[in-house]
């Protein structure tokens, strides 16, 4: 139950506007932001095996995650939900996630950490500013937030 703990404390800590249109909502965004972060954790890097996880863990997930649906999601459906938040909102909070995740499930030893990254195309990005304040419109000077595929082997 590490992990149901560690959800109830950070859903409490994550702040996101959302934009939906509430008559039309299925899919509540905290709760549903934490399968996919779990998903993300797991290894699963795409909407497809995102939504994948989902249906083969439902269980799994129902019990670590307060609120979860009760129904599958589709991988276009996790694709535009990622695009309806802004990563400013997110990026600070799943580092504070990952980071309390980890001292949950009580990591000791020696690690060796293996990382990917990758970003999502579709998520909306703020362009950075130049020296003037004013916003520099080339899409290659975003600060971009990737996902980071992390494999944590402790070495005894």
């Amino acid at each position: 139950m590490a992990l149901r703990d560690a959800v109830e404390v950070m859903m409490g800590k994550l702040v996101v506007t959302d934009t939906r249109q509430k008559v039309k909502v299925k899919y509540p965004l905290l709760p549903t932001l934490f399968g996919i972060i779990i998903a993300w954790l797991c290894g699963n890097n795409s909407c497809v095996a995102v939504a994948d996880y989902w249906e083969d863990n439902r269980d799994f997930l129902k019990e670590s995650i307060p609120g979860f649906p009760d129904h599958n999601i589709s991988h276009d459906t996790v694709n535009r939900l990622l695009s309806v938040i802004k990563m400013s909102e997110l990026q600070d909070f799943l580092m504070e996630f990952c980071r309390r995740y980890l001292e949950s499930i009580g990591y000791d030893g020696i690690r060796c950490l293996n990382l990917d990254g990758q970003t999502n195309r579709a998520l909306e990005y703020e362009p950075k500013l130049d020296v003037n304040g004013n916003k520099v419109m080339d899409s290659r000077t975003y600060d971009r937030l990737y996902y980071v595929t992390l494999y944590d082997s402790l070495m005894v």
